[in-house]
């Protein structure tokens, strides 16, 4: 039995991982800003420890006697301080933490981004820093990147359904279930280090606008098809945000059955 602390831990890839370790027996710690508000019976045992990355608070007592620490903090407001700062503030908290009789110290895992590199804004530029960060650390390591889950491609559509409109884009993705996300990177914890960078997707690729009609037939209802141009976006519509063939685990459900599922649990 291993002892995983998950910074991050109540975010949707965060807390995910810990249901999924939890699920193995694995010893548990959920780190975030709100842990102690994070109500989640499928985590009972599983220690939580208040965080706050931008000053560092609490990340010693977050780290303290992990075999593995995941660090899954995502921020959409300042992604550069919460995601690339804090993880320096992690391994800096992760190497005074190391045990002399164990120097080579714990596991260090960073969930990032299939593509990050070939979108634009602050986010996917944090994530490109945060990979960079974690090659240069001296430890073990594991850098996975991971496909949009269909829950964030969901999260998407319905906001364009609340106003009305369906997006119509040829952007190729290959999306993946959280929780199939989850057992794929517990799977490669398992495994170890890695210098090589891992990536999960989804079984089967699809456009932006497949989605969409799949999202408002599964769901029944009709929305205004609205041509989204994309700008600044030209590798990603090349196909940057799906994996190379047989590059990948591929794993869980399509995004048709997942919306399907969801569509029949709502019934």
């Amino acid at each position: 039995m291993t002892h995983i602390s998950i910074l991050g831990g109540t975010g949707m890839a965060g807390s995910a991982l810990a249901r999924e370790a939890a699920s193995r027996g694995h010893t548990v710690t959920v780190a975030s800003r709100h842990a102690g508000d994070h109500d989640d019976a499928r985590l009972d045992g599983a220690t939580r420890v208040s965080v706050d990355i931008t000053t560092g608070q609490g990340v010693a007592d977050a780290v303290a006697g992990a075999d593995v620490v995941v660090y899954a903090v995502n921020a959409t407001s300042a992604p550069h301080q919460a995601m690339c700062a804090g993880l320096t503030t992690t391994l800096d908290a992760v190497r005074r933490a190391q045990s002399p009789a164990s120097p080579g110290g714990p596991l260090v895992v960073l969930p990032s981004i299939i593509g990050c590199e070939a979108l634009p804004g602050g986010y996917y530029k944090a994530k490109v820093e945060q990979e960079r960060i974690l090659r240069e650390w001296d430890g073990p390591s594991l850098t996975l990147r991971v496909a949009q889950f269909h829950q964030f491609v969901d999260k998407l559509l319905t906001a364009s359904r609340r106003i009305g409109v369906s997006p119509r884009a040829p952007l190729p993705l290959q999306p993946v279930e959280a929780g199939a996300a989850a057992r794929a990177i517990l799977d490669a914890i398992e495994s170890g280090p890695s210098s090589d960078i891992l990536q999960i997707a989804g079984p089967e690729s699809l456009t932006l606008a497949a989605a969409a009609r799949m999202h408002a037939s599964a769901l029944g209802y009709r929305a205004l098809p609205l041509r989204l141009p994309l700008p600044g976006m030209g590798a990603a519509k090349r196909g940057a945000l799906t994996p190379k063939p047989g590059a990948a685990t591929l794993t869980g459900t399509s995004f048709v059955s997942w919306l399907d599922a969801r569509a029949r649990k709502e019934v």
